[in-house]
């Protein structure tokens, strides 16, 4: 071989080698390239910190969510009173709710005028009395004043016995008049009205006269009206244990709605079985009480769960 010809296939051979070299330097960085590039395409994206919570942006037109109203504590005294003792704040039907009436059980037909008194619970001597007239298919409160009762407090009128200081519970009808110390009933008073005179008695006799008014000029078991100037200013029946309710003789008799006890009164403020009320407060319940809605009268306890609580009658 030449030398002329050996070089020049030496120089040809040297740059098929720097060619191979850079097509293979070539292929190596398009594979790096490559390589990078699909990591990146697989690799997490993570844009602040993973435990970071973007809120959403509202839309102009949604309205904000507020925030939850934190849970009031309830205090004891705020708590709703328990089942055995309801509140009072239904028994002139507030906000809606249903009165006393619409909630008792067994009210008397025909009555659209019903007088409510009630005591927490059978031995309690002092309560509310509450005047409830039924017009258009709803009864509402029209009158409601404190009210003393029976020293020894409320009992069941089923079983009451006289001469026990209770006062009875029960559901009758009103009697049909009023009665007092004035030759006449004060102003608006609608009831029948009759004077209190020396010969007025209430009657406990055994006999046709049980536990009614009697005019007698004689002595008559029972109670004379006239010396109970105070108390009896004003006065009139419940209807317990009195016609044209049933009537059992020995159950106890003249079981009034009357004023107040005198100062110095043996029994302090209490009564022997009636229920007492301010002289004030007198004058507006004769005011009120209609004989053409029939009148009548509800005792008993807002202690629920026996047969004298007032919801039962």
């Amino acid at each position: 071989m030449r030398r002329t010809d050996r070089s020049r296939e030496e120089r040809e051979a040297s740059a098929n080698r720097i060619v191979l070299l850079s097509l293979g330097g070539l292929v190596l960085v398009t594979a790096v390239v490559l390589v990078a590039a699909l990591v990146r395409s697989n690799a997490p994206s993570y844009r602040g910190s993973p435990t970071t919570v973007t809120a959403p942006v509202a839309s102009a037109t949604a309205k904000p969510v507020p925030s939850p109203t934190p849970s009031a504590t309830v205090t004891p005294a705020e708590q709703s009173p328990s089942a055995t003792t309801p509140s009072d704040v239904s028994a002139g039907g507030t906000q809606g709710a249903p009165t006393i009436p619409e909630k008792m059980n067994s009210l008397l037909p025909g009555s659209t005028q019903l007088i409510v008194i009630t005591g927490s619970k059978l031995g309690s001597n002092t309560g509310s009395l509450r005047i409830f007239n039924k017009d258009g298919g709803r009864w509402t409160q029209v009158l409601s004043t404190p009210a003393n009762l029976g020293k020894t407090g409320l009992t069941d009128g089923e079983t009451r016995q006289s001469g026990h200081l209770n006062t009875p519970t029960g559901i009758w009808w009103l009697g049909s008049f009023v009665f007092g110390q004035h030759a006449a009933a004060p102003a608006g008073t609608r009831m029948a009205y009759r004077h209190i005179t020396s010969t007025s008695w209430w009657s406990a006799e055994h006999n046709a006269t049980y536990n009614e008014w009697l005019n007698s000029s004689s002595h008559v078991n029972g109670e004379h009206l006239q010396d109970s100037k105070v108390q009896y200013e004003y006065a009139f029946n419940t209807g317990y244990n009195s016609l044209p309710n049933r009537r059992v003789i020995g159950r106890g008799t003249a079981i009034f709605i009357h004023c107040f006890e005198p100062a110095g009164n043996a029994l302090g403020k209490f009564t022997h079985g009636c229920v007492a009320i301010a002289p004030s407060a007198m004058t507006r319940v004769l005011g009120i009480l209609d004989p053409g809605r029939r009148p009548s009268c509800a005792i008993g306890t807002v202690s629920t769960g026996t047969r004298t609580c007032i919801y039962s009658y």
